[in-house]
C-alpha cells in the first residue's frame, strides 16, 4: 500500500513538472535547458501522505482489508 502511494506521489510530481513545461511553452518562455531540468519533488514525503488518503489507494486496499476481515471473522 505504501509503495503504491509512493508511486502515485511520484506520478503527481511528474504531472506538475509537465504542466509547468507546457505553460512555459504556451507562453513562449521555454528554453532548451528547461527540457533537461528534471528535479525530484521537493515535498515527496507530504505528497506520499496525501496519496495514502486517495481513493485510488483505499479503493483497492480497503476492499482487500474488508475481505480479510470477513474471512477472519468466519462469516460464511
Amino acid at each position: 500500500m505504501f509503495l503504491d502511494a509512493y508511486y502515485l506521489a511520484l506520478e503527481r510530481c511528474f504531472r506538475q513538472q509537465y504542466e509547468r513545461i507546457v505553460q512555459k511553452l504556451a507562453a513562449g518562455k521555454l528554453y532548451s535547458e528547461d527540457l533537461y531540468r528534471i528535479s525530484p519533488c521537493s515535498s515527496l514525503f507530504w505528497e506520499t501522505g496525501r496519496a495514502l488518503g486517495s481513493f485510488s489507494v483505499w479503493g483497492f486496499y480497503g476492499v482487500l482489508l474488508g475481505g480479510i476481515g470477513v474471512i477472519w471473522m468466519g462469516v460464511p
